[in-house]
């Protein structure tokens, strides 16, 4: 029993090293047979081509800048410029057109082309080929520019604005009286105020607006009449008339102060001195004599006849001389004329004459 198993181990050893050299020999062979086969090089893979390189992407547009050049403050009545200048981001005047732009949208005459990076155009009308500024009223007025570039690619385009302060017009008023009137005290003048507009040319068809508001007369710094001005557009001007009363003697100075209005701004005139001609004296008529009664002459009554008659002593009556004055007393009377005076120092010469002759006729009858 001992021996049959030790037979069969000892053939499982048989079996189990017969198995390995048998792969054993197999590995040999494969790895002999490997040296011997010949060797096939591998393809080798095509090389891939180079892609073209990416190109560069195109630049923008340079930006830009407007400015407006037209002044930000101008009388009413002052021609206004629309005036811009436009560059681009490095400095340098952008080459396009500019569409100016007024009352914060409305166009104003065609695109403008720029030069040098500058254009401007007078705010008016074109009339018999010359441009006729319009008149802009206070208190402002608002302007722009548009960019619009030659070249979109190369320059992007651009907006710019301002406002322009438009200030009151500039007057000029002159105070004067009326006509040649002999200025007499306590007695009303007519005094006079022109109110003339500055700045317009006399050619420009654009006729400014009426003038409105009062003139104060000031007689010596007192406010002495207001009347209200009457427009004359036109003429460009205004006038104001009033009547004042004069001082009763002297000199005053006269002056005219416009209150101005929504268009126009106030203005004072040059003083004007008043004299007053004093009143002229009436011609003085001498006083009128007025005539004395003569001295009475006692006329004796005749005797009666049955009266013894005394023979009496005659007494001389003397008549005054001619040639002695005669004392005169008079009351000066107002307002009579010389003729009046000359009449009666006739109707006095007369009386005394006849008193005169009374008196020589009684002396004759008493000698009798």
């Amino acid at each position: 029993m001992s021996g049959h198993q030790d037979r069969r181990t000892r053939g499982r050893w048989a079996a189990a090293l017969v198995a390995a050299l048998a792969i054993a020999g197999t590995s040999l062979l494969g790895a002999g047979a490997a040296q011997a086969a010949p060797i096939t090089p591998s393809p080798t893979p095509a090389p891939t081509p180079a892609s073209a390189p990416a190109s560069a992407p195109a630049s923008a547009p340079l930006a830009t800048t407007v400015t407006m050049t037209t002044p930000s403050v101008l009388d009413y009545g002052a021609p206004i410029d629309l005036a811009a200048t436009v560059v681009d981001s490095t400095g340098a005047p952008a080459v396009g057109t500019v569409q100016f732009e007024i009352s914060g949208g409305e166009t104003f005459a065609t695109p403008i082309e720029l030069v040098d990076g500058a254009a401007h155009v007078v705010f008016g009308s074109i009339l018999n080929g010359s441009i006729d500024p319009y008149v802009s009223s206070p208190p402002s007025l608002a302007i722009g520019a548009t960019f619009v570039p030659a070249d979109p690619t190369a320059l992007a385009p651009a907006h710019g604005s301002s406002e322009v302060t438009i200030r009151k017009g500039v007057t000029v008023v002159t105070a004067s009286s009326a006509g040649d009137q002999l200025l007499l005290p306590s007695t009303p003048v007519m005094v006079r105020a022109e109110l003339e507009l500055q700045g317009f040319e006399r050619t420009s068809y654009w006729l400014p607006a009426e003038t409105a508001g009062t003139v104060d007369f000031l007689l010596d710094g007192v406010t002495v009449a207001t009347s209200a001005v009457v427009p004359n557009r036109e003429q460009r001007r205004g006038v104001a008339v009033a009547q004042i009363t004069l001082p009763a003697q002297g000199s005053g100075t006269l002056t005219a102060v416009y209150s101005g209005d929504a268009t126009y701004a106030s203005s004072t005139s040059a003083p004007v001195t008043m004299t007053v001609a004093r009143p002229s004296a009436s011609p003085s008529a001498a006083p009128a004599p007025v005539k004395t009664a003569p001295r009475p002459t006692i006329i004796p009554a005749p005797p009666r006849s049955d009266a013894p008659v005394t023979p009496q002593a005659e007494t001389p009556v003397e008549a005054p001389p001619a040639s002695s004055p005669v004392a005169i007393s008079a009351t000066p009377v107002a307002d009579v004329g010389p003729l009046r005076g000359l009449v009666l120092t006739g109707l006095v010469a007369a009386l005394l004459l006849l008193a005169a002759m009374g008196a020589l006729i009684t002396l004759r009858l008493r000698r009798r």
